[in-house]
Formats: structure tokens, C-alpha cells, sequence
């Protein structure tokens, strides 16, 4: 296509600075600060080199191979494999498909953040501060990285969001090959608060080095149909060990009640248009619609009656 279009609300992406609870206030101002900028970069660079790029090594139907057959494997040096006739990412890496795509696509978003020139091509007018930028990019990563806890389930032991589990993996990742550019510091009491503190010293030294090993693993994986070392690699980097699940619990007790999603009406009255207000429960998210619509719509009815079956839970 000609355009790219993306749409997103600025208030839904991160709460108040105040309630950014794994990060601290400062560096939770400054992702405030920056958030339009560092939304835009990140979008930017995973929607269209995140999903928009590597290749896969495939067997054609001709059985010809799309790829020089002298290429060595950059992990273990052995010859690469390749995709038979009929597979793809998606048969081979099954249900982690979209997960292992995200977080591979958020890091290279991360990746590209420590380049002035990926800055100044997307902001020109900010060349001046791409590090304050990078930085901010880097803190909002850790901060969602946080947020990931909150759709993972227990239960089950997986997480019920590709986003947040690809955000999870990708930081552990960064965790795991450099532990001192992202710390934890425990609160010093009997509860499990705490906070991450993000290194900015090492970014674009030990950060981006855990970055490049990150994605060269998931990509080399991905492009030779290796989907036994790739998804042992990404499943092992989205497990929970126990300071994971401390910082969890804190996370969770931290959580507001969820949102009743409820609309106020208007009414005439005389010359006035008033605003009718509901209290905030679940009955009066029933009743706003039945003031919202009080005549019986047959139609509307009878076209529901007929998609009854189908919507079936």
C-alpha cells in the first residue's frame, strides 16, 4: 500500500507518573515527557523492520533453495536448515508464533534507539537530544515490562498476551546477558515493592550488546526452522523465577479495579441539553442504555435473533 496508518491514545498507553510504581519519579516524568516521541519511534521501527524484516530459508516446490547453500549457522557454525515445502513460521513455531514475533520486533526497536541517525531521520528537529530520547525509550520498556506481569496467569503458567509476554522475554533477555544495566531494588520492609533502575551509562555499551545477542538467537532461529532450540530459547526467557513472581505480587496489589466501561447520556429539557449521570455500577450501565434506547427495535431484534446461534459462548 501507499500509507501506513496507526492510531493510538497517549492516555492509554502509560497511567500517571504517580502510578508508574516500578519506576522512579523521575524517570517515570521523563517518559511522561517524552511518551509521543518514544511511542512514534517504537512504532515505527517494529511495525515496518520488526515485522518487516528476515528471511526465511525455504524449500521451493521446484525444490530449489532460496538461500546459498554454503551459509554456515552464526550460533553453532554448522550448515543451516531450512523450511520443507509446505512449512512456514507459524506450522513450525505454533502457538508462541505471535509472541516470538512481537518480542522480536521490540527489540528492534530497542536496537535502533541507540543510533543518533534512526532519531534524526524519524525527529530531525530533536537530533540535539536523541539521548534523552534513547533513554526515555529505554525506561518506557522497562516500565511495560512491569505491566506484563499483569497478564500472566498462574493458573496456567503462560501469558495471556503475545505483547506483554514478547515485552517480558525481551527484557529478561537483557537481564540475563548484562544483569547490571536493569537492577531491581527492593524496598527495604516486609512488603515487595520496588524498583527498576535502568543504567544509562550502559545502554548503548552492554545494553545493545544483550539487544544484538537477543535478536540474533530469535532471528537465526526463525529464518532456519529451528523451532526446538528456538522455542526452548524464548520459553525459558519467559518463565517467572522467584523474584519475578515477588515483583508480580507487588505489581498486582498496585492494580485499580477495572474500568466499568459506562456512558453518560444527554436529554432535552426545554432549551437545556442536561447530562444524565449514572452511578458507577453494573446495573447502571444496563439502565444508560435503556434510557439511551427506549423504543423496542424490532429490526435490530430480529437481526440478532437470526446471529443468536453463532454468538454463543
Amino acid at each position: 500500500s501507499d500509507v501506513y496508518k496507526r492510531q493510538y491514545l497517549n492516555s492509554l498507553l502509560v497511567p500517571e507518573p504517580e502510578r508508574m510504581h516500578a519506576l522512579l519519579l523521575e524517570d517515570a516524568q521523563l517518559v511522561h515527557k517524552n511518551l509521543t516521541y518514544v511511542e512514534t519511534f517504537a512504532v515505527i521501527f517494529h511495525e515496518l523492520l520488526g515485522h518487516g524484516s528476515g528471511k526465511l530459508f525455504q524449500c521451493e516446490a521446484d525444490g530449489s533453495l532460496n538461500f546459498d547453500q554454503s551459509l554456515l549457522n552464526p550460533l553453532d557454525g554448522t550448515p543451516v536448515k531450512w523450511y520443507k515445502n509446505g512449512e512456514n513460521f507459524n506450522s513450525k513455531f505454533g502457538a508462541l508464533t505471535n509472541a516470538y514475533e512481537e518480542s522480536k520486533s521490540e527489540a528492534i526497536s530497542l536496537f535502533y534507539s541507540c543510533f543518533p541517525e534512526a532519531w534524526a531521520l524519524i525527529y530531525p528537529d530533536q537530533a540535539d537530544r536523541w539521548e534523552e530520547l534513547m533513554y526515555s525509550l529505554w525506561l518506557y520498556y522497562v516500565f511495560i515490562y512491569s505491566k506484563s506481569f499483569e497478564s500472566h496467569s498462574d493458573q496456567l503458567g503462560i501469558f495471556n498476551s503475545a505483547h506483554s509476554q514478547g515485552r517480558y522475554a525481551l527484557i529478561q533477555a537483557v537481564r540475563g546477558h548484562s544483569p547490571d544495566v536493569v537492577t531491581v531494588e527492593w524496598k527495604d520492609d516486609d512488603t515487595d515493592a520496588f524498583k527498576l533502575r535502568l543504567d544509562k551509562s550502559k545502554i548503548r555499551t552492554k545494553g545493545l550488546e544483550a539487544v544484538k545477542d537477543y535478536l540474533l538467537h530469535l532471528q537465526v532461529y526463525k529464518s532456519t526452522a529451528d523451532s526446538d532450540n528456538g522455542l526452548a530459547y524464548f520459553k525459558k526467557l519467559s518463565e517467572l523465577g522467584a523474584d519475578e513472581f515477588r515483583m508480580k505480587r507487588y505489581i498486582f496489589s498496585t492494580m485499580l479495579p477495572r474500568r466499568i466501561e459506562l456512558q453518560d447520556n444527554l436529554r432535552i429539557n426545554g432549551e437545556d441539553v442536561e447530562t444524565q449521570e449514572y452511578e458507577k455500577t453494573y446495573d447502571a450501565i444496563i439502565q444508560s442504555y435503556m434510557d439511551r434506547f427506549p423504543e423496542f427495535d424490532k429490526e435490530l431484534y430480529d437481526y440478532w435473533r437470526s446471529d443468536a446461534v453463532y454468538l454463543k459462548i
